[in-house]
């Protein structure tokens, strides 16, 4: 039981006994009204039983708790151990923590991602204000937040990527109480992918860029992207003349972004005929003990200046996410011919909404077995030698490496 009481000063001041001590621990209140106190008393009595008999506090205590989270009651509430788990640190501004979260993780992340982050902190601080104290932000804040990037008409996928980054921000916030809730959660966000982006460059059009392409190391990247669906330049920057099985009709691909993943350090890619008579063809001409395919590019280099120059050239109109519609292209062929699990193995992953009768297929034969598409792919299929042959004996592209090039 608990009792208030009057001291001095006409002061409230709260005494109970904890059962776990024997103790009779004092809370003053610091207020001189009855009908405040009174009303206080009433919670803190529920605190008290609640830790007394071992059960959770209520959710109207648990409200009550989070409004006067700053204040020095609360302070003296968690000091008795009367707030359970909920407890809070101040931290100093919403600058220093973005600041502090990027950089203890800038060796362990790719530089894309940390630049990625920085970019989404940069809005949250734009919005909020470097000095903002984070455990101040509500969730109304949040979805506010939520409606400024869409009133600057932000792409889907842009806001989705920020909002996304904001919640991984704030979810180590949590864990480290500097705030209770994530102002960020519990908001519906459009899809990362922007199909009005996405499109399928045909062979007829990217023979065109490959035939007005300056150089053979030119013709090579393009095909890399294109036939082999190597992600660019990250894929490219690793490669080495040691990775070309020349016996084997395979190559090598190391994958900076899947590295992370078990078994995603490496994959083996067909040489399809068109990438290896130009690889020939580059290995003529490459420097004497040049380990390097492409000695000049680096994760950093900006490919896709040069290739937008090569499409106006070849009087193709340009289409956005140039590298990226490439792989998307060589995905979406190779899922019309193979199967699922083998096409995973040679690019890396897969289309999520393949509708092709390979695919149709795997979700029949998945059904009858018992077990999901993503378990079939996952542990049941094989990927076979004579589907290594077949996408050998079957180039999609007609590439002369000897033709003149253009400038």
């Amino acid at each position: 039981m608990a009792s208030l009481y009057i001291y001095k000063k006409g002061y409230y001041e709260i005494q109970y006994h904890c059962r776990s001590t024997g103790k009779r621990p004092k809370i003053r209140l610091g207020i001189n009204t009855e009908r405040e106190s009174q009303r206080i008393y009433e919670k803190i009595e529920d605190l008290i039983n609640a830790k007394n008999n071992g059960i959770a506090i209520s959710d109207e205590c648990l409200t009550w708790l989070k409004k006067i989270i700053d204040s020095k009651l609360f302070a003296k509430l968690s000091k008795l151990g009367l707030t359970g788990t909920l407890s809070i640190k101040k931290y100093k501004d919403l600058e220093t923590f973005l600041n502090e979260y990027i950089d203890t993780r800038i060796k362990s992340y790719k530089q894309s991602t940390t630049k990625n982050l920085r970019t989404a902190a940069n809005l949250l601080l734009a919005f909020f204000g470097n000095k903002k104290n984070i455990s101040e932000i509500t969730q109304a804040d949040g979805e506010i937040f939520h409606h400024h990037l869409i009133s600057k008409e932000y792409a889907p996928s842009t806001i989705s990527r920020a909002m996304r980054r904001a919640i991984t921000f704030f979810k180590f916030a949590q864990k480290s109480k500097f705030v209770l809730d994530n102002p960020f959660s519990g908001i519906k966000l459009p899809k990362q992918t922007n199909p009005d982006r996405m499109q399928f460059i045909d062979q007829a059009t990217i023979q065109k860029v490959i035939d007005h392409c300056p150089s053979t190391q030119w013709k090579l990247i393009v095909c890399l992207a294109r036939v082999g669906g190597l992600r660019i330049p990250s894929e490219l920057v690793g490669l080495t003349w040691e990775c070309i099985h020349w016996d084997k009709n395979t190559m090598t691909v190391l994958s900076p972004k899947t590295e992370h993943i078990k078994g995603g350090k490496s994959r083996e890619v067909p040489l399809f005929p068109e990438i290896r008579n130009l690889l020939q063809e580059t290995l003529k001409h490459a420097t004497d003990g040049e380990k390097m395919i492409f000695p000049k590019i680096f994760t950093v280099t900006n490919l896709r200046r040069g290739l937008t120059r090569i499409i106006e050239n070849a009087g193709v109109p340009v289409w956005e996410k140039l590298f990226q519609n490439l792989r998307a292209s060589r995905a979406t062929e190779l899922a019309n011919a193979y199967p699922a699990a083998q096409i995973k193995s040679w690019l890396g992953n897969l289309p999520d909404n393949i509708e092709t009768e390979p695919h149709k297929a795997l979700v029949d034969s998945a059904r009858i077995l018992g077990h999901s598409p993503k378990v079939s792919n996952e542990h049941y299929q094989l990927n076979l030698q004579e589907n290594l042959q077949r996408v050998l004996s079957e180039p999609c592209l007609n590439i002369d490496p000897n033709a003149a090039t253009r400038k």
